[in-house]
């Protein structure tokens, strides 16, 4: 036995070759982790056609389910445009508000208090209607329907051009 321990390199000359495939190993699977997620980030932040079919098709959706999540879709989207229309003229009266040498402070307060108003019972209806359709869902799909959504509010929507701040 003692012969077998002879023959090995000693540990002073192996430990640089065990760090460096130490090393190795973490940056490939650190690499992976990353390319992972920016390709999930990318199908969830596509326009919003390749982000509807990516989400049927991950969870993969009957004909019934897929008609139900469009309708989901759809009334989100008229529910929004509806918030936004109630919202503009509050919005250009904050901000001529705002543009007069003395503003009204107590003014722009219900402003923002409109607009808050306004916004969380669009959040609270939104809320009220993802619970639903999830509810509509199996459980597998259901709780990966729920990750789906979480992931894509945890990263934020993204900006039209005509939004982005000019640079």
């Amino acid at each position: 036995m003692a012969r077998f321990f002879e023959r090995l390199p000693s540990l002073r000359a192996s430990l640089p070759w065990i760090l460096f495939a130490l090393s190795v190993t973490l940056n490939v699977f650190f690499l992976g982790g990353y390319y992972y997620k920016r390709t999930f980030d990318q199908r969830l932040l596509a326009n919003e056609q390749a982000r509807v079919r990516y989400v049927m098709d991950q969870l993969h959706f009957d004909p019934e389910q897929r008609d139900r999540f469009q309708a989901f879709r759809e009334h989100t989207r008229e529910r929004q445009h509806t918030m936004f229309r109630a919202n503009h003229p509050v919005i250009d009266n904050l901000w001529r508000e705002i543009e007069k040498p003395q503003p009204d402070t107590a003014q722009l307060d219900d402003y923002i208090n409109t607009l808050t108003a306004n916004r969380l019972a669009f959040q609270r209806a939104q809320m009220h209607d993802l619970v639903a359709f999830a509810q509509t869902l199996e459980t597998r799909q259901r709780l990966d329907f729920l990750e789906l959504v979480r992931a894509r509010l945890e990263r934020g929507f993204p900006r039209r051009p005509e939004m982005r701040p000019q640079r």
